[in-house]
């Protein structure tokens, strides 16, 4: 394998092969990882085999508190090893152990490797995780997420059915103009606070670039009563999945059913529009040891199964 260190020039090729990869996502592609930039030192690669052809790419950086180790990737949710269809089986292994033996001669002690969740793969492949077993790595972390399989959903429970229309009958009403992206990320920022001391991961500024870059894929949806924000969606659109990254509400959203009403409008949304999966992300804290079991079963008592968010290490 030739394994070639990300550079700029290489922009273009980068992203057109992330595009027709069977399990890269929209943010594994430079356009969006270019937004923090500045964030993280990159340590990206290129894999092509021995013909020269490129079939796989690791979007990576140093890890920001330990500059001995590689993530792949600290800015984002998942950023394991994109790949096309000829990188399976044995080349997948060669691939791992050539771009493990790389980052080793530059001087690094290991990789933290956060594998794509099946859901998310245009085709299923998990080769990847195969080859990091055969090369001795560990489980480290596991986080989990409540996704619905929007083809075979679970039901409704009888708390959830009752708020959904309550919100009906409090006459919630759903908008998507992007006019109201300032009053959804105010709420957030303010609910986030109050619940758990923190704050977003992006910036107003910054999801506002993202949405500008991705217009198609990044959506905002607010759930409002008298022309009043009380709940908002910022929604992924990515691939099969319909992935909401944040969620925001404030108390009347709780009182009217408005956020009930808000999730349950998007879920039929996501199958009207041919989405396979509508995923809520993961309700874990501490680096997936602790699970926030509240949260966890309002996600799941809309009818949502489970998907678990794998993270392996490999010591050099």
């Amino acid at each position: 394998m030739i394994i070639k260190p990300y550079t700029e020039d290489l922009y273009d090729q980068w992203d057109s092969f992330v595009e027709k990869s069977v399990n890269g996502v929209f943010f594994h592609k430079r356009r969006f990882l270019s937004y923090h930039e500045n964030r993280f030192i990159d340590a990206s690669l290129l894999i092509e085999n021995e013909r020269g052809q490129l079939i796989a790419v690791l979007p990576s950086a140093i890890d920001p508190y330990d500059d001995s180790a590689i993530v792949s990737h600290p800015g984002i949710t998942f950023g394991g090893l994109v790949s096309g269809n000829n990188c399976r089986g044995e080349k997948c292994i060669q691939a791992m152990d050539d771009i493990c033996q790389f980052y080793r001669e530059k001087g690094y002690e290991s990789l933290r490797y956060k594998s794509i969740p099946h859901i998310y793969q245009r085709q299923l492949l998990q080769d990847d995780i195969y080859a990091l077993y055969r090369l001795g790595a560990n489980k480290y972390r596991c986080d989990i997420s409540a996704t619905i399989n929007l083809q075979s959903r679970g039901k409704l429970s009888k708390g959830r059915k009752y708020e959904i229309n309550k919100g009906r009958k409090n006459g919630v009403t759903i908008h998507s103009d992007e006019k109201y992206i300032a009053q959804i990320w105010s709420l957030l920022e303010m609910s986030l606070l109050e619940k758990h001391q923190a704050t977003p991961v992006h910036s107003l500024k910054e999801i506002l670039m993202l949405n500008a870059k991705f217009s198609n894929e990044i959506t905002f949806l607010s759930a409002q009563i008298d022309n009043q924000v009380i709940a908002g969606l910022v929604l992924f659109s990515m691939g099969n999945v319909l992935h909401t990254q944040y969620i925001s509400a404030g108390k009347e959203a709780y009182v009217s059913g408005a956020l009930d009403f808000l999730i349950e409008s998007v879920i039929g949304r996501a199958v009207e529009e041919g989405y396979q999966y509508f995923d809520y992300g993961i309700s874990n804290e501490d680096q997936g040891r602790i699970l926030n079991e509240g949260l966890y079963r309002f996600k799941r008592s809309f009818g949502a199964g489970s998907v678990v968010h794998d993270y392996y290490r490999i010591d050099f």
